[in-house]
Order: structure tokens, then C-alpha cells, then sequence
């Protein structure tokens, strides 16, 4: 079961999309498909997670990283990792 993330976390995750696509990503974006309807390439979903890592202190693993495929579920997977 995934815990609820903090308002603070998603919003910084939101940011780090919006920079690396050049683009607003909004609220109504929270469960966009990163690939299907935000339109980020292969190249830009390693430096979404490269800065998820660098930002949050985390180290994610290649299972976790494709399972970023979303603002939601990237927000999840940190607050299941216990970042806040």
C-alpha cells in the first residue's frame, strides 16, 4: 500500500519535471503518463530520475525507475521510501 506523500514532495517533483521538460506541469497533470501524454523521451525520463535522486538523496533501483511513470506514482514511490 502506498503512503500518502507530502504536499511539499510532490510539488518539488513537479518542479523537476517541469524544468527538465521545458514545459508547466500542473495539478491536473498528476497522473499524465509520462510518456503517452506528457511526451518525455527515454533521455529525458534519466534526467528526471537522476535529478529525483540527487534532490531526494535516494539511490533508485531500475525496477523503481520505470515504475516512475507518473507525477503520482513518483510521489508515492518517495513517500514509500520514507522521503519527506
Amino acid at each position: 500500500m502506498s503512503a500518502t506523500p507530502e504536499p511539499a514532495t510532490r510539488e518539488r517533483l513537479r518542479a523537476i519535471i517541469a524544468e527538465i521538460l521545458e514545459m508547466e506541469v500542473t495539478e491536473d497533470d498528476v497522473d499524465s503518463s509520462f510518456h503517452q501524454d506528457l511526451g518525455v523521451s527515454s533521455l529525458e525520463k534519466v534526467a528526471i530520475v537522476t535529478r529525483v535522486e540527487n534532490e531526494f538523496s535516494v539511490t533508485l533501483t531500475d525496477a523503481e525507475a520505470a515504475a516512475m511513470t507518473s507525477l503520482r506514482s513518483a510521489a508515492e514511490l518517495l513517500s514509500d521510501r520514507g522521503v519527506r
